[in-house]
């Protein structure tokens, strides 16, 4: 079946097509993470000087693929850092800040990004939008 639609398709790479190796692509399916292992991948998914106050905790009962749960971090942290530059004046062209938070500093006395549970589960609500999932009112 491979064969015969890599065939008919004239959209196969040219090198296939001179050298007469025919590829299929297949199609793999995963499965979905369990909470543990949501859990663990939302913890090692976030930045390591990001504050995140327990989120992996509070959100790990959404049923999202790694890939979901990489979408939404970068979705919060495009957030945070929009909130922090509001909120600190940093100056996004030189990276200096108005206002230091000495609870949220790291070794370079910059502030730490603080990621904020309501923008994760805006990320969520987004990925199952994508993903033709109902969701509710998530919370």
């Amino acid at each position: 079946m491979c064969q015969s639609a890599i065939k008919e398709s004239r959209h196969y790479n040219v090198t296939e097509r001179s050298s007469g190796q025919q590829h299929c692509n297949d199609i793999v399916k995963f499965t979905i993470p369990n909470e543990d292992e949501r859990k663990e991948i939302w913890e090692k998914s976030f930045p390591e000087d990001a504050v995140i106050d327990g989120i992996p905790e509070q959100v790990k009962k959404y049923e999202l693929t790694g890939g979901n749960i990489i979408n939404v971090i970068h979705f919060a942290g495009i957030q945070a850092v929009e909130k922090r530059q509001n909120l600190y004046g940093e100056n996004s062209e030189t990276g200096s800040q108005n206002i230091i938070d000495p609870t949220h500093t790291n070794e370079t006395g910059r502030n730490k990004l603080k990621l904020y549970l309501e923008d994760v589960l805006e990320g969520i609500r987004r990925e199952y939008i994508k993903e033709g999932k109902p969701f509710g009112t998530i919370a």
